[in-house]
C-alpha cells in the first residue's frame, strides 16, 4: 500500500478540504442504483431542494475560501444541471475551488464547455 505524505491534505490545496454537495434531488432518470431512483428501498419523495439563488451560494463558497482556501467540490444530486443558473454558478465557483460533477449528460455539454 502507498501511503501519502505527512500531512499531504493539509499543504497541497485543493486537497485539503473536499465536499460533495447534493445541490439538487432533481432528475429525469430512474436508475436501478440511485437512491433517489428505482434502487431498492430507494427515497420516492426526496425532500425539496432549497433555491437560495446564485449570489448568495458565492457568498458561502467565498466565506468557505476565506476559511479553508480553495476546496474540491463534488457537485452530485439528482442531476445537478437541473439547478437553476447552475452554468453560471459553477463557472463563478472555478475561479476559487476546484469542481468536478456527477452528471447524466442529458444536456448539450457546449455552454459548458
Amino acid at each position: 500500500m502507498i501511503k501519502p505524505p505527512p500531512d499531504f491534505r493539509k499543504t497541497i490545496a485543493p486537497y485539503r478540504v473536499f465536499f460533495n454537495w447534493e445541490v439538487t434531488y432533481k432528475c429525469n432518470y430512474n436508475c436501478s442504483y440511485c437512491s433517489f431512483g428505482a434502487a431498492p428501498g430507494a427515497i420516492k419523495e426526496p425532500r425539496p431542494t432549497v433555491y437560495p439563488g446564485v449570489e448568495k451560494w458565492i457568498q458561502v463558497w467565498s466565506r468557505l475560501y476565506e476559511r479553508y482556501g480553495s476546496c474540491e467540490i463534488h457537485f452530485a444530486g439528482g442531476e445537478p444541471f437541473f439547478y437553476p443558473g447552475f452554468i453560471e454558478l459553477i463557472e463563478r465557483l472555478s475561479d476559487i475551488h476546484t469542481l468536478e460533477f456527477s452528471t447524466n449528460l442529458f444536456w448539450e455539454p457546449e455552454q459548458f464547455i
